[in-house]
């Protein structure tokens, strides 16, 4: 039984990882990376989240991407979301470097910040909701952040 199951995830994680050098290789990226590996072991041309999610609304822009509670959304939605998000951002004063701390529960609402803030070039910093008085104030002072977006 354990071979059989050995085998299968094997199978799967090579149908993974084919589909993974299709997507690269697709983009244009797999020959650069392939070099910056053998030479300086790093990946060179890395994609953030808001790109990723970009490509696939184009691939597949009905496709279900995500489920929470009784709603689903599409990538054409949780890109269209992001996009309200990062056009929010910027009318505030956010862009390229700006930090943005996130303190939400789990929530498509968080995908749109985090993406959101992406697709403008800012970074987020997610925090523990868990966290009160003088360790959030520690994390809050100390993170560089310009922009707080909390959750109810």
């Amino acid at each position: 039984m354990y071979l059989f199951q050995n085998i299968k995830i094997k199978a799967m994680f090579a149908r993974g990882f084919l589909k993974f050098l299709g997507d690269e290789i697709r983009r244009g990226t797999f020959r650069r990376n392939l070099r910056g590996l053998l030479k300086t072991q790093e990946i060179t041309a890395d994609m953030s989240w808001a790109e990723l999610l970009e490509e696939k609304k184009h691939m597949y822009p009905d496709r279900v991407i995500l489920f929470n509670e009784d709603r689903e959304f599409t990538y054409r939605q949780m890109d269209e979301n992001a996009n309200k998000v990062a056009n929010l951002f910027m009318s505030l004063g956010g862009y390229r470097g700006k930090g943005v701390a996130i303190i939400m529960n789990n929530c498509s609402e968080y995908m749109d910040v985090f993406i959101g803030s992406q697709k403008i070039g800012m970074y987020s910093i997610p925090m523990n909701t868990s966290l009160r008085g003088k360790s959030l104030q520690y994390i809050l002072d100390h993170s560089d952040a310009e922009f707080l977006v909390i959750d109810d």
